[in-house]
C-alpha cells in the first residue's frame, strides 16, 4: 500500500470518527491531502505519457538523438566540473592568503619561532618591554613539559631582572 492510500484511509477514519470535533482548518487540510493524492498521481501519469510521447517523436526525427544528447550532457558536465575546479582553486588560494595575512598580523614577531629559549632571549634583550609576546603564546600551551619549561624560564627571567643581569647578546644588539 502506498503512502497516499494509507493517508487517505487514515484521514477517512479520522474524519468519520470525529466529524463534529474538527476545526475548519483540519477539515480543509484533510480535503487537500485527499485531493492532492488523487491529483498528484494523475498528474504524474500524464507527465510520464507526455514525456514518453515526446521522446518517441524525437527518436523518430533523429535516430542519433540519444547519443547526441549524451554527448551534450557530457560536454556540459565537463564544463561545469572545470568551472567548479577553478572556483575551488581560487577560493583555496584566497583562503590561504587570508589565513597567512591573519597569522602574520596576529602573532608578535618573537612568538613565530618555536623555540621558547629564542623567545626568552628576545625578551631579555629588550627587558623594558613586558613579556607579553611569550606569555600569550606559551601560557595557553597544554603540553605539561612545555608549560614547566616556560615557568622555569619565567623564574630565570624574573631573577635576571631583579639582579640586573643582562643577556650575553645584549652587547651585540644594535641600539
Amino acid at each position: 500500500m502506498n503512502d497516499t492510500t494509507e493517508l487517505n484511509i487514515c484521514s477517512n477514519q479520522y474524519h468519520e470518527r470525529s466529524k463534529d470535533v474538527l476545526t475548519t482548518r483540519e477539515k480543509r487540510a484533510m480535503y487537500m491531502v485527499r485531493l492532492r493524492g488523487e491529483r498528484d498521481s494523475e498528474y504524474r501519469r500524464i507527465e510520464r505519457e507526455n514525456n514518453a510521447r515526446a521522446m518517441r517523436r524525437k527518436r523518430l526525427e533523429d535516430p542519433l538523438y540519444r547519443e547526441n544528447e549524451r554527448q551534450r550532457n557530457r560536454a556540459h558536465m565537463a564544463r561545469i566540473r572545470r568551472e567548479n575546479s577553478l572556483y575551488r582553486q581560487q577560493e583555496h588560494l584566497k583562503n590561504r592568503d587570508r589565513m597567512a595575512s591573519k597569522r602574520h598580523s596576529l602573532l608578535p614577531q618573537p612568538a613565530q619561532t618555536n623555540s621558547i629559549y629564542k623567545t626568552l632571549e628576545n625578551n631579555l634583550q629588550s627587558s623594558h618591554i613586558s613579556l607579553i609576546s611569550y606569555q600569550t603564546h606559551f601560557e595557553i600551551s597544554t603540553d605539561p613539559k612545555q608549560r614547566t619549561e616556560y615557568q622555569f624560564l619565567q623564574h630565570i627571567d624574573v631573577f635576571c631582572r631583579q639582579n640586573g643581569i643582562t643577556s650575553h647578546s645584549d652587547n651585540d644588539t644594535p641600539s
